[in-house]
């Protein structure tokens, strides 16, 4: 994984192309435009593997992007992975879901994710229990509460609500929504279902 120590702190580019951007390397690649597929062979650098674009770069194998320490991690994430609707956006540089396994699963490793939640919700948080992008590792399967959510709002089983990360606690449920340079002010790709949201459950 590259980080600001391994990264250009400026990228050189022009009207015909792009230089990648680890530090030390050389090499350009064609400029690419709004239209053209980043994961195209014509913009990717051969020594280290990524595909680079004017304004970031995507990993050619998206595990690069992400902290996998031993094979318990590797374990999860595979168990994740076979639910998650959404993976192709994993390698990307400002991935929002791999920031979200890095941090969170870093937090877990360490012991730090009941001091974290704690701090969030100012009570004693104990006993957490993450659940990525809506994967209950204890379940080995979609979260138990999501699932009646979705079932109760009339959500698709594969259009669903999918949040980044949610927490079981003792005393609390934690849903949490990473967000790194985007908002939360969105459009609704089926306007049609809006209504059935807010007549569901009694219009809770």
């Amino acid at each position: 994984m590259f980080d600001f120590r391994s990264l250009k702190p400026k990228v050189e580019k022009s009207r015909d192309w792009v230089e990648c951007p680890v530090r030390g390397c050389e090499n350009q690649v064609p400029r690419r435009t709004r239209k053209q597929l980043l994961v195209d062979p014509a913009f990717r650098c051969p020594i280290h593997r990524i595909f680079v674009s004017p304004s970031t770069f995507e990993y050619e194998d998206y595990r690069d992007n992400l902290l996998i320490r031993d094979e318990d991690d590797g374990r999860l994430l595979d168990a994740i992975l076979s639910v998650k609707r959404e993976t192709k956006r994993l390698g990307r540089e400002c991935s929002e879901d791999a920031f979200t396994f890095n941090a969170i699963r870093t937090l877990e490793r360490e012991s730090l994710l009941e001091a974290v939640l704690s701090e969030i919700s100012g009570a004693k948080e104990e006993a957490p229990v993450p659940a990525y992008w809506s994967f209950s590792h204890r379940d080995r399967a979609q979260h138990p509460l999501l699932a009646q959510a979705a079932s109760a709002f009339g959500e698709p089983e594969r259009r669903g609500s999918e949040p980044d990360l949610i927490v079981d606690t003792r005393n609390t449920l934690f849903i949490m929504e990473a967000k790194l340079g985007s908002t939360n002010d969105t459009t609704p790709s089926r306007r049609s279902v809006l209504s059935d949201y807010e007549a569901a459950e009694g219009g809770w």
